[in-house]
């Protein structure tokens, strides 16, 4: 209990000392083994603001996973898991600990939290945005993790965080209704999010056609796809898996029966073919190098636009030669 007391007044003069006004506990442990019961609670938590406002702290939040009868007063939110244990924004899935975010918390005053989310370099815009939403439509926070290694690993890191101010903002506008919360909870879709230099806010739904562990095959590989919204142009990710040793040459790509594009660069393991809006081709090396592959050559005029948005994009061939 001794060796407590020095915890607490330790971390309220470190905290302090880094400026910091927020700490998070993983399940305390150290508390219940002290034998003590609740006490060990309350007199860790005690000391800690003691200490923390002694040194100059002004309002210190506290995040755990571990809500006690001798804590619960001192926290701000409980923090449970996170990561795939918690909810995967790319394959739109629950962990075991979505249990806690779907049935204990929909029935508690602590606010809600997704736990720590880890931000991954292979992330797609539409996969940070449905975190986002998943987190918006459950009424909850998370803590999104992020290393310079992650983050400079990732291709659309700067769509990716332009996106996240966006829906920020429109939370704290407060414009998302309950109906529409109860449609961001939707696991068959994921959301996009724009807003005009206006300030309006526009919510598009995002059907993902996902495609595991397809073997590329010199006759090629036909993926059908399914588009349940109005004819619109595509967007396709296509991630390379091989051998480090290995590349490809000469991958083609077909998409509704138009002209094949070969792309004649050599290819390797981990890069990535981004299609955005049927007109462009990449191929990402990393967040710093985006090689154009391919443009719809030529001026386009309104009309053609118009009519390159009619094409309804919903069979994609993908072969090696």
């Amino acid at each position: 209990m001794a060796l407590q007391d020095v915890y607490a007044d330790y971390y309220g003069k470190w905290l302090t000392e880094g400026s910091m006004d927020y700490i998070d506990f993983d399940g305390l442990e150290s508390c219940m083994y002290q034998g003590h019961g609740q006490y060990s609670f309350k007199r860790f938590f005690r000391g800690l603001f003691d200490s923390y406002y002694r040194h100059g702290g002004k309002y210190l939040r506290v995040m755990g996973s571990a809500v006690q009868e001798g804590s619960w007063h001192y926290m701000s939110v409980c923090n449970v898991g996170g990561g795939d244990h918690m909810f995967n924004p790319v394959y739109n899935k629950w962990g075991i600990e979505g249990k806690d975010m779907r049935y204990v918390f929909e029935s508690s005053y602590f606010p809600a939290t997704f736990g720590i989310q880890s931000y991954q370099s292979n992330w797609s815009l539409y996969d940070a945005e449905n975190l986002e939403a998943k987190s918006i439509g459950w009424d909850a926070t998370y803590m999104l993790g992020l290393s310079q290694q992650a983050v400079e690993a990732s291709g659309e890191k700067a769509a990716i965080f332009k996106a996240i101010n966006i829906w920020q903002q429109a939370r704290k506008a407060a414009i998302f209704t309950r109906t529409i919360k109860a449609r961001l909870k939707n696991l068959k879709y994921k959301f996009h999010l724009e807003r005009s230099a206006s300030g309006r806010f526009s919510l598009f739904s995002v059907k993902e056609n996902r495609f595991t562990d397809t073997p590329l095959v010199a006759k090629g590989t036909v993926l059908n796809l399914q588009n349940e919204f109005d004819t619109q142009p595509m967007d396709l990710s296509l991630q390379l898996h091989m051998p480090k040793e290995k590349s490809i040459q000469g991958l083609s790509i077909q998409l509704a029966g138009a002209k094949a594009i070969t792309i004649h660069e050599t290819l390797l393991n981990g890069q990535y073919i981004l299609i955005k809006k049927a007109c462009y081709i990449w191929l990402i090396q990393d967040a710093n190098h985006w090689t154009p592959l391919w443009q719809i050559p030529g001026k386009k005029s309104a009309k053609e636009k118009v009519k390159l948005k009619s094409v309804p994009f919903n069979q994609m061939q993908i072969c090696k030669r």
